[in-house]
C-alpha cells in the first residue's frame, strides 16, 4: 500500500483596501499616475494585494499604460483628482492635448451650450458661441465641459 501526502490549498479570505470601480492614486516621488481599480490579486510570494489598472497622469499623452500596482502604494483618490483625470482621458481618447477644443465642438458652461470658435494657441482662452443665440465670449479652458466633438459629426 502507498500513502501519498498532497498540500491543499486552503482559501483564505483577505480583506482588500479598494474596490472595483474605485479610482486610487499611486504617488512616486515626483509624480501621481491614477487609475480605476480593475482587478486585484494576492501575489503569492509575499502575499501583497497588487492593482490592475490603467495608470495615467497630465503628462501622458495617451490614456495611460495598464498595468500593476501594489495596493499598500496607492490611496484612494480625491474626488477632485477622480474628476480632472477623467477628463483628462476623454481629450486623450480624441488624441487632443488636455483642454484642446476644437473648431465645431459643443460644451457647456453649466448653463448653456455652446460652440466653439476658436481657441487661442498661446493663451488657451477658447471663444464660444451661445447656441440659439447671438452671444459670443471667451472663458478658460477648465471652465468648459466637453459635450461632442467636432469630429464625431456625421457627414
Amino acid at each position: 500500500m502507498k500513502i501519498v501526502a498532497v498540500i491543499v490549498p486552503i482559501p483564505q479570505f483577505i480583506k482588500t483596501p479598494f474596490e472595483r470601480g474605485d479610482w486610487v492614486a499611486y504617488e512616486c516621488n515626483d509624480y501621481t499616475m491614477f487609475a480605476e481599480v480593475k482587478a486585484m490579486e494576492v501575489e503569492r510570494k509575499n502575499g501583497r494585494i497588487k492593482i490592475l489598472g490603467v495608470w495615467g497622469n497630465h503628462s501622458v499623452a495617451n490614456a495611460g499604460d495598464r498595468g500593476w500596482e501594489y495596493a499598500d502604494q496607492c490611496r484612494l483618490a480625491t474626488e477632485d483628482e477622480q474628476y480632472w483625470e477623467e477628463r483628462r482621458r476623454v481629450f486623450a481618447k480624441k488624441k487632443r492635448r488636455n483642454n484642446e477644443f476644437h473648431s465645431g465642438d459643443f460644451v457647456s458652461d453649466d448653463s448653456r451650450v455652446l460652440t466653439v470658435c476658436h481657441q487661442d494657441k498661446d493663451t488657451g482662452i477658447v471663444t464660444v458661441f451661445v447656441n440659439n443665440s447671438d452671444e459670443k465670449y471667451e472663458a478658460e479652458p477648465q471652465d468648459l465641459e466637453l459635450l461632442f466633438c467636432a469630429e464625431d459629426a456625421a457627414g
